[in-house]
């Protein structure tokens, strides 16, 4: 039912508007084909088929920010990037790209969403949350920054566990599970 705010908040975002959080779940060859529109209906084809990719932040009832969280296995570009492939064989849920409205930019979403996308994986029963977020070494574009910052994953107690790129760390997350 928020298809309408999401579709909103991807179409008046850069590269946002063409990518559609596709290139985590296609083949390379597939994402560019579908570049815009076949990524749209991509994107949209999960979630009529119940998955949840992610959690949306508003203001007013309309969508102002997106962070796409969901189980790694589901998301095949991972599993095949030397950069960010497996640490292990653990289950875990993967926090990909950050999605801010222009407008909304700079003040302090970053941290809130990181939150609300581990609370979604640990209410859909994740145990452990992976994110890939930037280690600046320079100032960086907001399009830079779209799978967040080293800093705000570590301020809310990610661990780094892996770094085969001096600026794209692996971290995680453990969550305690409290059954019955």
């Amino acid at each position: 039912d928020r298809w309408p705010q999401i579709e909103r908040l991807f179409r008046a975002c850069g590269d946002a508007r063409g990518c559609w959080c596709g290139f985590w779940y296609r083949p390379n060859r597939e994402f560019r084909a579908g570049w815009g529109e076949g990524n749209r209906r991509f994107f949209k084809s999960l979630i009529e088929d119940g998955m949840e990719p992610g959690v949306i932040a508003a203001r007013d009832g309309e969508a102002v920010a997106w962070w796409g969280v969901a189980p790694r296995a589901k998301q095949e570009r991972l599993a095949r990037s030397r950069v960010l492939a497996p640490v292990d064989d653990a289950a875990v849920w993967s926090i990909t790209c950050f999605v801010v409205a222009k407008e909304h930019r700079r003040q302090g979403l970053m941290r809130p969403l990181i939150s609300a996308a581990v609370a979604h994986a640990g209410a859909c029963g994740a145990r452990i949350v992976e994110a890939y977020p930037i280690d600046p070494h320079r100032k960086l574009s907001s399009a830079e920054l779209y799978t967040g910052t080293l800093a705000a994953s570590l301020d809310l107690g990610f661990k780094e566990v892996a770094r085969r790129s001096p600026h794209r760390p692996i971290v995680r997350l453990g969550l305690e599970r409290h059954d019955g």
